[in-house]
């Protein structure tokens, strides 16, 4: 059984740059009367963006760095096992690049999207707790043992 795992570090670090972001927010509110108009709405802007984009991120994050189990997904030369769900990987037809969508998240989360033989979506967020670098490599994993079965 090999196990596709996230670092806590990585949760951590991201969890102090949403709360770094939201601290930006709360200061911006307190400006807000002080400024012009043309930098009120910007600063409107920005204290939306603080709370509402950075606050979902934070509770994501913060959970990740909580959560017990670091483990993502795991998988074996038949299957790919992702919560309580057991995907067979000969019933995979490939893996597709991409974003999954997450309600309140603009654009999605960064994730593994299969798509089956039958036509239907497997998708495992995986909420930007890789870098770029352990995201490739585990899609060329993923990617090359479904290549195994096609």
């Amino acid at each position: 059984m090999n196990l596709i795992k996230y670092r806590r570090l990585i949760a951590f670090g991201k969890s102090l740059v949403c709360i770094l972001a939201i601290g930006v927010g709360v200061w911006l509110t307190y400006m807000l009367p002080t400024a012009g108009f043309f930098r009120q709405v910007f600063t409107v802007v920005c204290i939306i963006m603080a709370f509402g984009l950075f606050g979902q991120y934070l509770v994501y994050f913060s959970y990740f760095t909580i959560k017990p189990s670091t483990v993502m997904l795991k998988y074996d030369q038949q299957n790919i096992y992702y919560n309580e769900q057991v995907i067979p990987l000969n019933n995979i037809e490939k893996i597709i690049h991409g974003h999954v969508p997450k309600r309140g998240i603009p654009g999605g989360v960064q994730g593994f999207r299969f798509q089956k033989k039958d036509g239907g979506l497997v998708e495992i967020p995986t909420y930007q707790l890789f870098t770029l670098k352990e995201y490739s490599k585990y899609y060329k994993v993923l990617e090359k043992i479904i290549n195994k079965y096609n």
